[in-house]
């Protein structure tokens, strides 16, 4: 739980200061511009998102639908890295 709760934490932190350098904002609970949201909110913001999975010949493809703009949002602003994890095209390889 100790590790968990920590992950949480610098993700948001990671976040907040993402926000700052950037110059953006991302609509919290009640639709307002806030630079400090907290992960709770982001983190139900992505409840919704639901994974696909199919396999494409010997690797499997992750599909992510339901993906809002907030959700988009949020993606870029953490980076490439994170963009391409959700992107429609995600190939892996297969799982055990």
């Amino acid at each position: 739980m100790t590790i968990a709760l920590l992950i949480f934490s610098l993700l948001q932190r990671k976040l907040r200061l993402l926000l700052e350098a950037k110059s953006e904002t991302v609509p919290n609970q009640k639709k307002r511009p806030t630079k400090k949201p907290t992960m709770n909110w982001v983190n139900l913001c992505f409840d919704g998102v639901d994974v696909i999975r199919e396999q494409i010949e010997r690797k499997y493809g992750y599909t992510f639908v339901r993906a809002d703009e907030f959700v988009r949002k949020v993606l870029k602003i953490l980076g490439p890295g994170y963009e391409h994890r959700y992107s429609e095209q995600f190939l892996d390889s297969p799982a055990c």
